[in-house]
């Protein structure tokens, strides 16, 4: 029979109730004793520890680990009963040494979490009066109703006066997941008074900016009441945030006497972005500048399949534009507009990402100064970080009355510095784009980065240089990499591409790997002999040219020998010549101008026209004892891409040889074949550079 219990507090007798406890702490702390009854008599008889099985061992370590002004916490070894753990435990306490054992006890069940025998085990003993001694003693109960001897007498003092003990500050603080306008964050509850006991609430302070003691009073704040005990994991998700933004958490616990903890260390989660979808029936954009306008920073814009005539700007926000079914299926044709296909300029640092689009019929025009030099018919990148990859840029023109850069794409940035303008050009294809001046397809100007891989140029035509890119730098570093150049003109350097400095004090950093020139042409119409470079001309280089493949190109100029093939103005001695084909190319295969310390390695040479390396004195006689004079055996797969076979695919010069004439693939990732073989990132979280 289970009674009410009567327990005694400053030699008083008081009625308790029948309250429920609130719960374990984990690692070993306590809990809060609230539920309590009388024992007065269960299985056994009520009898006490005997040499019988049925009855739990003796407590003989009880002891008092912390204490506040209203509660003392206990701790003990869970003692065993018949092998097994004990049903519950009797506690009685006093603050008189001499009534102890003789007041009501009270119970403690503990049949949803008993510890098992050797555990550690505790209790907290709540609603004694401040600054008072008590004494305890304990017994355990088995399954069966058996009572263990009682323990021995403990004393412990609760503290003075009103509780003024802070909880501990909440730990394990986290951000697990997040939405467009939520961020859900887990932590570990915090005691009372301490570690030990609970926390009452928990405020929540978020910020778009870290979060100290001397902003805590500003931040936007959450309160939470606490689910369990200390220990336990508790989560809660924090609404009505911004998409595309990142957020700052700290958490502060406090008591029921509103004493606050210390703060928790900071969470950072950033929301998700939104993708915000144009022109498929019903949506709330028709036009792609609408959602351009109205997304954030990290936004996504997919642009369902159409054609849509208009000019896009995107400024100061890094955003995904992207088609949903790719370049075949979705335009955006900026004609009779006479503007750029889309003028890009941002100063933070989020990537601008245009995807799989056909980009045609834009008109360059300088966008800050109508009057200046136009940049850019298809993409003009002013300033920012830039990734234009999978799209089919064809049509666009750069035809001002003054002169005129980048037929399709530009790429520069007004302050000398390189890393304010970064671009990747990736896996495009550049058709019939023209500029009256330089860069056909693409103008890379001033201090830029620039990553040019896996693209294909046909067609691309600039009066002056750079018939497909025209690369015009004082500082920065240029990759090209796994594109096929096809039949494009330049009317005086550079039929496919040319890459210079703008002062002949500094050089210019270009690795141009693993590419196809085919057919290309430059016409050498300037003054002076300083060669044409059918197929690549360069300026002040250093870097590497290699694993190039230069078939059928033509250079004219002032003497017969301006460079088919390959034409080098000054190279530095850090520029590398190695690995390369030059085959059926007239003008000769490579030449060179100005005092040319370039290393060059083996490369491989036939039927060049009228010479293979230079014959006309300005190439030093060394690099023709590393020439090779063979046929490389050139077999076309798709699209006129020639690949090399024979002995040129042993050796691995020559571009994209990976399976000799087995099978074609452009890889813009590919390097040397050899021991010094090296992967190109294009990364534009930092300078391009080699590995």
């Amino acid at each position: 029979m289970v009674d009410d219990l009567f327990a005694i507090s400053n030699g008083r007798w008081w009625t308790l109730g029948s309250q429920r406890a609130r719960g374990r702490q984990v690692f070993g702390s306590c809990i809060a004793l609230v539920i309590s009854w009388v024992l007065t008599g269960v299985g056994c008889s009520g009898e006490t520890g005997s040499t019988d099985d049925c009855f739990p061992t003796t407590i003989v370590d009880l002891a008092s680990r912390a204490a506040h002004a209203t509660g003392i916490c206990l701790t003990w070894t869970a003692p065993e009963a018949n092998d097994e753990a004990v049903h519950r435990y009797l506690v009685r306490y006093s603050p008189d040494s001499s009534q102890v054992n003789g007041v009501p006890p009270l119970e403690q069940r503990l049949l949803s979490d008993p510890r098992e025998p050797s555990q550690p085990e505790s209790l907290e003993v709540l609603g004694l009066s401040p600054d008072t001694q008590y004494y305890f003693t304990l017994q355990s109960v088995s399954i069966d109703g058996c009572l263990s001897e009682i323990s021995q007498i403990m004393y412990a003092r609760t503290r003075a006066g009103i509780d003024s003990l802070p909880p501990a500050a909440p730990e394990v603080v986290e951000a697990l997941a997040s939405t467009a306008t939520s961020v859900t964050l887990r932590w570990s509850q915090s005691g009372d008074d301490g570690q030990w006991s609970v926390a009452s609430t928990y405020e929540i302070g978020v910020a778009d900016s870290p979060i100290d003691a001397s902003t805590w009073g500003d931040v936007t704040k959450h309160t939470v009441s606490a689910e369990s005990t200390a220990g336990i994991l508790q989560e809660y998700s924090v609404g009505n945030l911004h998409w595309s933004r990142q957020y700052f958490f700290a958490i502060r616990a406090y008591d029921e006497r509103e004493n606050a903890s210390d703060l928790s260390m900071l969470a950072i989660k950033a929301t998700t972005a939104r993708t915000l979808i144009v022109g498929d029936g019903g949506t709330e954009y028709t036009k792609i500048q609408q959602a351009v306008d109205a997304a954030d920073p990290l936004d996504t814009v997919l642009v369902a399949p159409g054609v849509y005539n208009e000019s896009i700007q995107i400024s100061d926000k890094g955003i995904v534009l992207v088609s949903r079914d790719g370049p075949f299926a979705t335009t955006i044709d900026a004609a009779g507009l006479s503007r750029p296909v889309m003028a890009l300029e941002n100063v933070h640092p989020e990537i601008i990402v245009v995807k799989g689009f056909t980009l045609q019929s834009g008109q360059a025009i300088n966008i800050p100064n109508p009057s200046a030099n136009p940049q850019g018919g298809a993409v003009s990148l002013r300033r920012g970080v830039a990734r234009i990859c999978d799209n089919v840029i064809q049509d666009n023109t750069s035809n001002g009355i003054l002169a005129s850069q980048g037929g399709a794409v530009s790429a520069g940035s007004p302050v000398p510095d390189p890393d304010s303008a970064r671009i990747e050009i990736c896996h495009n294809i550049f058709l019939r784009n023209y500029a009256n001046s330089n860069g056909g397809a693409i103008a890379i100007i001033g201090p830029t980065h620039a990553v040019i891989g896996g693209n294909r140029f046909e067609d691309n035509r600039a009066e002056y240089d750079g018939g497909a890119i025209w690369i015009w730098t004082r500082t920065g570093t240029c990759i090209v990499t796994g594109n096929v150049f096809r039949s494009n003109y330049a009317g005086d350097h550079g039929g496919a591409l040319y890459v210079a400095n703008r002062t002949e004090a500094l050089t210019t950093t270009a690795d141009i790997i693993n590419n196809a020139f085919v057919e290309n042409i430059s016409d050498g119409r300037g003054f002076g002999d300083t060669a044409s470079g059918g197929g690549v001309w360069g300026s002040g280089l250093s870097g590497l040219i290699e694993n190039n493949t230069f078939a059928y190109n033509i250079g004219r100029g002032e003497t017969v020998e301006s460079g088919g093939g390959l034409a080098v103005l000054r190279p530095s001695s850090g520029l590398k010549v190695r690995r390369n084909i030059f085959v059926g190319n007239i003008g000769s295969g490579f030449v060179c101008r100005r005092d040319p310390v370039a290393e060059v390695g083996a490369n491989m040479f036939w039927m060049n026209d009228p010479a293979q390396l230079g014959n006309d004195g300005y190439c030093p006689l060394a690099w023709r004892d590393q020439a090779i004079e063979s046929d490389p055996e050139l077999c076309s797969l798709s699209d006129f891409v020639p690949m090399p076979g024979g002995r040129a695919h042993q050796l691995g010069m020559g571009a994209f040889v990976g399976d000799g004439c087995g099978s074609f693939e452009l890889d813009s990732n590919r390097g040397h074949r050899d021991q010094e073989a090296h992967a190109w990132r294009l990364d534009l979280n930092a300078p391009a550079r080699r590995k």
